[in-house]
């Protein structure tokens, strides 16, 4: 299983003077309301941007953060110019190219970005022999979609242009998210190829499994070789993800034969169809 890699912030909030005094003049907040909220502001950002690993710990801080995102960013839309402040950013995809905004949204997505990549990295890691732990890492990668779905709806829109940040491109955000959704449904074909060997799943469900499994992954390839990603990203992504779009379609061809067989045992007609 991939997981989402997760970017890493290369700044601090910086002087935020400057972002009092728009508070103040914008009539948001009186001075000493304004010193408490940034105050605030930066004891989160600092939790949040100090996360490597995932834990809950680290979970919740990155939601705290962003919770408080969803208050600020959008009150300072149209005056990034006057707050003088910078978020930069690596890209997440290991490619020596990082971005700066002042834009409050830049570090909202990046954060959620990170939210992520740490709920794929928690469903990579999981074992999957037993029913509890696919159930677990299809919750993970689904939540992995949600979040980057949510930069897609949510954020992205009222982000600044980024020039080449392949992570937040809207090339970048697609392949991702088919990347976790052909994740998720691989934990459910699993788990329906475990139920077929108990006896209580059918051949064709097991075989419609597969191949939904299989349109996620070409899915996912075909995003890795289009706009910014063609360009920048590594070559690997697209091989990984090409060959289990591969193998997922014989998979389906497989189980489409067994549904095939088992129709003619059971009708006594169609025999050789598989």
């Amino acid at each position: 299983m991939l997981a989402i890699p997760a970017s890493k912030c290369l700044s601090g909030l910086g002087d935020t003077s400057s972002m009092l005094g728009c508070m103040v003049s914008q009539n948001m907040c009186t001075e000493e309301a304004g010193k408490s909220d940034i105050i605030s502001l930066e004891q989160y950002r600092v939790a949040a941007t100090s996360i490597n690993e995932p834990s809950e710990t680290g979970q919740r801080c990155l939601l705290q953060y962003c919770q408080q995102l969803r208050h600020f960013a959008p009150r300072f839309v149209g005056l990034e110019a006057q707050l003088k402040l910078t978020f930069t950013w690596n890209d997440a995809f290991g490619i020596n190219v990082k971005a700066s905004s002042s834009s409050f949204y830049f570090d909202f997505a990046c954060c959620v970005w990170n939210l992520a990549a740490f709920e794929s990295l928690m469903g990579a890691k999981l074992d999957r022999t037993s029913e509890d732990g696919l159930r677990a890492a299809n919750r993970h990668f689904q939540h992995a979609a949600g979040y980057i779905d949510y930069i897609r709806t949510n954020i992205f829109p009222h982000m600044p242009p980024l020039g080449q940040f392949p992570c937040l491109s809207e090339d970048g955000l697609n392949m991702v998210k088919e990347l976790m959704l052909a994740q998720a449904q691989l934990c459910f074909y699993e788990k329906a190829v475990q139920d077929k060997k108990k006896g209580t799943m059918k051949s064709p469900i097991v075989a419609k499994l597969a191949k939904q499994t299989s349109v996620f992954y070409h899915n996912t390839s075909v995003a890795c070789k289009v706009g910014v990603l063609g360009s920048m990203l590594d070559s690997s992504w697209f091989a990984v993800t090409d060959f289990q779009c591969k193998c997922f379609q014989g998979a389906a061809e497989y189980w489409q034969a067994h549904a095939s067989k088992e129709a003619a045992l059971a009708t006594g007609t169609g025999y050789g169809e598989e």
